[in-house]
């Protein structure tokens, strides 16, 4: 059942407005009564078939005192919803998208660098995120030189007793396919290596504004995977990185070359992006995003 404004979760939570909705269910912005503090609540209805909130605020309260990871405020259940408030967060990479159509080297490497520092936290905590988009990386409501991985709807621990799980085979396609990795569509189980692939194919797109497999027209949702399976695996990487710098197919060699288990060196992949900030930006110089041209208050402040 849908909230309406001016209901009241958790005894201290006002609904605003609707701002979202996925597989899952509905978002809300909503506000705490007795503070004023604005948050984002999630409501999944008992009735869905999913049944992801639960483990999403789980793993949300597990790593919400890193940075870029968001703060679980209350989380609830009554005999309609399960309801999870987050801290509220500002705008999303996929509407930065939507409006300028392609970013800059500048914005894809700094962005990239911090997309990769989430996944280091979350990965050294045991986690795969396996839906890696640019819809699930939001800006800081507050603090605007900060991006936050959101939506651990599909995440999964890849340890087990210290272990790492076994890889499978004949796997259905987890996440988002248009940036899945060639592994998945093979039907391996997802690992660490994908989530880092999925960045791989982000900033890529980012620079170029639209990947080769996009667009693709198809009758059904299977024969729509195949087609893009088919242009993945006949896209080199040199055809897919033309034009951009090396460090781009440098960084997907990289990421493609890992095993299922293996450990990603994630220092050296980000020490690859700020190599290539560094030939362009002064060390400490003031670096502003693409869609903060106009506003001297959004800086993001790179430490080489």
């Amino acid at each position: 059942m849908g909230l309406h404004k001016n209901d009241i979760i958790g005894k201290k939570y006002k609904i605003i407005n609707k701002i979202g909705s996925g597989s899952f269910g509905d978002v809300y912005k909503g506000k705490n009564v007795r503070t004023g503090e604005l948050v984002a609540i999630k409501v999944e209805s008992l009735s869905s078939n999913s049944q992801l909130l639960k483990g999403e605020a789980r793993i949300a309260r597990f790593i919400s005192n890193h940075k870029g990871f968001a703060a679980v405020k209350w989380y609830g259940v009554d005999t309609e919803n399960t309801y999870a408030v987050f801290e509220l967060l500002g705008t999303s990479l996929d509407i930065y998208m939507c409006r300028l159509g392609k970013f800059s080297l500048r914005t894809t490497l700094l962005l990239g660098i911090q997309m990769i520092e989430r996944l280091q936290v979350l990965h050294e905590n045991g986690i795969i995120h396996r839906d890696i988009k640019p819809d699930n990386f939001m800006l800081g409501h507050s603090n605007a030189d900060t991006f936050y991985m959101i939506d651990f709807g599909l995440a999964k621990c890849y340890l087990r007793e210290g272990q790492h799980i076994p890889h499978k085979e004949k796997k259905k396609i987890t996440g988002t396919i248009r940036y899945a990795s060639l592994n998945l569509h093979e039907g391996n189980e997802p690992s660490r290596r994908d989530d880092l692939i999925s960045v791989g194919y982000m900033m890529i797109y980012f620079l170029k504004g639209k990947l080769p497999w996009q667009g693709l027209n198809a009758s059904t949702k299977e024969e729509r995977h195949q087609m893009i399976w088919d242009v993945k695996q006949d896209t080199s990487l040199e055809d897919l990185c033309d034009g951009l710098p090396d460090i781009l197919m440098d960084y997907m060699r990289d990421c493609y070359r890992l095993g299922f288990t293996d450990k990603p060196e994630y220092t050296r992949l980000i020490y690859g992006l700020k190599n290539v900030l560094k030939k362009v930006y002064l060390e400490h110089e003031k670096i502003i995003f693409d869609w903060s041209i106009e506003d001297s208050t959004t800086i993001y402040l790179i430490d080489f």
